[in-house]
């Protein structure tokens, strides 16, 4: 073999992993939540006119773990957000990863103390995360879709999540829903 065909095996396939971006689809999921019900993005936010039984809405969309310090520092703002939004129609979602050991006890414990205030749907396999976040989940995540399913607005690393993003979600209720024309 010569060492420029022997070059181009090492090369192999690219490392980086194409993770959507703002302005883009967000990738669709089905799952459940810890009661059994399936929780889909697109009966929520979907390209098109609004189905009379599927309102569409803007999700903040957040995902969890129970291990994760910054995910769990960042509860109690995504429910005041929730509280303060929900009547203009934004929809705050977890998507909740289990940890390796004991995930799911964790997880359901977590929630009974915590007493959330909107949907938690669980991502057991994390096949529905990864198209979020790649092979390799790094929490906190957070990202912002509109009514249409693009995301407007996201954040791959922890932190305030009012202040970043109340004047997204402000602007985003404050918009037309951008419907498709016959």
């Amino acid at each position: 073999m010569t060492p420029a065909f022997l070059m181009l095996l090492s090369l192999g396939a690219p490392t980086t992993e194409a993770l959507p971006a703002v302005g883009e689809a967000a990738p669709v999921f089905r799952l459940r939540d810890l009661a059994g019900t399936i929780v889909r993005l697109d009966e929520m936010a979907y390209p098109g006119k609004e189905k009379a039984w599927a309102k569409k809405r803007p999700i903040l969309l957040d995902f969890f773990r129970t291990d994760c310090r910054p995910c769990r520092e960042a509860v109690p703002e995504l429910s005041a957000i929730h509280e303060r939004y929900r009547a203009a129609g934004l929809e705050v979602l977890m998507i909740a990863l289990l940890e390796s050991e004991e995930g799911r006890s964790k997880l359901e414990s977590y929630l009974k103390e915590a007493k959330l205030p909107f949907k938690v749907a669980v991502d057991e396999s994390e096949h529905f995360t990864s198209r979020y976040l790649g092979k390799e989940a790094k929490l906190p995540a957070t990202f912002l879709i509109d009514r249409e399913g693009k995301i407007r607005h996201l954040r791959r690393s922890g932190g305030p999540v009012a202040a970043v993003f109340e004047p997204k979600i402000k602007e985003l209720l404050s918009a037309p829903s951008q419907e498709a024309k016959p």
